[in-house]
């Protein structure tokens, strides 16, 4: 990890995962215990997302805060910058799913939600663990290991993805058209979500690459 005295943006970069994977999980909480008909639920779920959004971005602004200052960061400047940026992207993309559905006043679940949130909240967890062990680059193979699972995660992903879509539109097509509209926005959103996971696997892979 960081030096003593130093900033360490290996800590900063498992800290803005931390905030992903509370999200996350919290996003699946959501969608097991999915309550749109009590008062006032769908604001407590954005409040709460919110929040560790704000947290996550808090961690963000310190990361590029010492970046500005400090004279010789671990890795390249610009490769520290993209990784946050993305990192954050991951806990920005939860908050927006929880957004959408505050926004679109859903209050029927489509039925493959839960396994659309639970991949993404698998590829988040992943991404956790590889990002944990990413101050040990220069031992590629263990680091290898474990982006690939990110990007297994994120494959299984796709194919839920495309595999809600279809549902929705051929098993529920006579549902009202802010059902439709509403679920095919919502994964969308999750989507990116997942694929945000991948793209900080991959800035993670190129850094590795450029280090050893």
């Amino acid at each position: 990890m960081g030096s003593k005295g130093k900033f360490d943006y290996f800590d900063g970069f498992v800290r803005q995962m931390d905030c992903a994977c509370e999200g996350s999980a919290r996003l699946v909480a959501l969608v097991n215990d999915f309550r749109p008909q009590d008062e006032g639920w769908a604001q407590e779920q954005l409040t709460a997302i919110h929040a560790i959004e704000n947290a996550c971005d808090e961690v963000t602004h310190d990361i590029i805060t010492h970046l500005a200052v400090e004279f010789m960061p671990p890795i390249d400047r610009e490769d520290v910058s993209e990784l946050a940026q993305c990192l954050d992207d991951v806990m920005d993309g939860i908050d927006e799913i929880v957004q959408h559905l505050y926004m679109y006043d859903l209050h029927e679940l489509h039925p493959g939600a839960v396994a659309m949130v639970g991949t993404l909240n698998a590829a988040t967890v992943a991404l956790r663990a590889a990002v944990k062990a990413f101050d040990e680059f220069k031992k590629p193979k263990k680091l290898g290991r474990l982006i690939a699972d990110v990007h297994a995660r994120e494959s299984e992903g796709d194919e839920r993805y495309m595999e809600a879509k279809r549902d929705l539109f051929v098993n529920h097509a006579d549902a009202p058209v802010a059902y439709l509209l509403g679920w095919n926005s919502m994964y969308s959103h999750m989507e990116k979500a997942c694929d945000a996971c991948e793209r900080a696997a991959s800035i993670m892979s190129t850094i590795a690459l450029k280090n050893t």
